[in-house]
Parts: structure tokens; sequence; C-alpha cells
């Protein structure tokens, strides 16, 4: 049986080193096998990101936390009244005039498929038990708490208020040109 033809070979390219190929062929296969081991079972770095924000010294739900943790999250998937819903209309729009309308349909696609990375994120965070074997976390310092605070300032405002940074960006694009 022939392995499995690479993108790169149905295209018409050959690898010109045996090498070569068989350390892009064993890459590929590890990637292949860690994309089938996440999607049947829960993915190691997602159940740990959730316990840090659901543990604190003595194991208990810090739900303020994992409040903001699941804004960030959501204005990362774009959902309106965020920044990041801000940032992604601002991008596709730009996009969309200058004709670029396939990539922004592509765009679109791709943080469909995000939002539901992030919705499991914080599914776990808020549904699942903690594990017995759960890690202790330090409670945050004033320095952490400080930063997160200040990016949730600056995800509601921008998310609610975009038309004066908005316009700044413009003038700046115009000051470069």
């Amino acid at each position: 049986m022939s392995p499995t033809p690479l993108p790169a070979e149905s295209l018409g390219f050959a690898f010109a080193d045996e090498a070569l190929e068989s350390r892009v062929r064993a890459g590929l296969e590890t990637v292949e096998q860690a994309l089938r081991d996440a999607t049947q079972s829960e993915a190691p770095f997602v159940t740990a990101a959730a316990q840090h924000v659901m543990v604190a010294g003595g194991k208990r739900f810090r739900p303020l936390l994992a409040g903001i943790f699941a804004f960030f999250l959501l204005s990362f998937a774009g959902i309106p009244l965020t920044a990041g819903f801000t940032g992604k209309w601002a991008v596709f729009s730009a996009a969309w005039t200058g004709g670029a309308w396939p990539l922004v349909v592509v765009a679109v696609l791709s943080s469909l498929v995000a939002a539901f990375f992030y919705v499991r994120v914080i599914v776990l965070m808020f549904f699942s038990d903690l594990p017995a074997d759960a890690p202790d976390v330090a409670l945050p310092g004033w320095q952490t708490t400080s930063a997160v605070a200040l990016g949730l300032a600056a995800t509601v405002v921008l998310g609610l208020v975009p038309g004066p940074v908005l316009d700044l960006a413009a003038r700046a694009g115009e000051f470069i040109r």
C-alpha cells in the first residue's frame, strides 16, 4: 500500500530529499494523531486552563474570575458589545470594501469554529466537577488583579464606545500615507 499523498504532492510538487519527505510525513502523522486524540477525549490544555480559574487556595470555585475569563473568551469569539466584535467588524468591513469577500467568508467561518472551542472552556469552567487531584493556585497579587481589571475595562469600553478609537485608527492610517 502506498502512503497517502501529501498536499504538496497532490499539487504536483515532489520532495527532492527522501529524509525531508519522511520528516514531513512523520510530523503530519503526529498532528493527525493529536487531533484524533483531542476529539476523542478531554483536551488536557483546555481542562488545565479551566482548572486554573476554578481553583484557588482552598480548592473553591472563583465565580468572579471565571466570569471575567468567560467574558474575555466571548470577546475573542466576536460577540457583539465586546472589543473582539469591534475589531473583527473593522477588519472584515475593510476587507469586504477592498474586494476580498472570499477572505471575509473564510474568516467568519473560522471565527464560528473558534467560538466552539471558547464555549467549551466556558462550559468546563462552570459545569464540570473539580478533579480530586486539582492543583492549588495562589491568589493573584495586585499587579495581576490590576492587569485583569484594565483588560476588562478596555474590552467593555471598546465594545460599547468604539467610535473614538476607530476614528483615531483611521486618522493614523492617513498620517502614515
